[in-house]
């Protein structure tokens, strides 16, 4: 049997504040755990939420699994996450709100399997996926995926709320 080592699932999606809250407040009661994709140094610092200053970018992932996120420094000597070998579920919501008129777009995104250092081809673990693809289920139930008029044949994750 051959393996996609290039098997990733993501979604983009176009949420409100009010949208993000809720995500956040699903992930809060499910003890999942957010961690900004820049760190200060090599030490985790968890976020408490996915929409702060701290960065665009957040990675979710369950608590048992901090322990096996690999942080690797850039160059620049910049610490980050590693999401392509770590078990997380990216979540980025690049633009900033402009007095709520602006919707930034932002996609969920994760990978099932790796390269390692061996150039050996790495299933991510059960739990993870377990967890990734419930995350995924989740969200697709609560935000619909539509295709938006002027967006070409792109579908998003948008909520009730968004499409009035």
């Amino acid at each position: 049997m051959q393996i996609n080592a290039n098997k990733v699932n993501g979604s983009n999606f176009y949420l409100t504040k009010k949208d993000i809250s809720e995500l956040e407040f699903y992930l809060l009661e499910n003890k999942y755990k957010i961690v900004s994709d820049t760190l200060k140094n090599e030490q985790i610092q968890l976020a408490n939420k996915l929409d702060d200053a701290s960065s665009s970018k957040k990675f979710i992932f369950l608590p048992e699994d901090e322990s096996e996120l690999v942080n690797s420094k850039t160059k620049s000597g910049i610490h980050i996450i590693n999401e392509t070998t770590s078990p997380v579920v990216e979540y980025w919501n690049p633009a900033k709100w402009e007095k709520n008129l602006v919707m930034p777009r932002g996609r969920l995104y994760y990978t099932t399997h790796f390269y390692n250092s061996e150039n050996q081809l790495v299933k991510k673990s059960e739990a993870f996926l377990e967890f990734a693809s419930g995350l995924f289920k989740w969200v697709k139930k609560n935000f619909k995926n539509v295709k938006l008029k002027g967006y070409g044949y792109e579908s998003f994750l948008i909520s009730e709320e968004t499409r009035s």
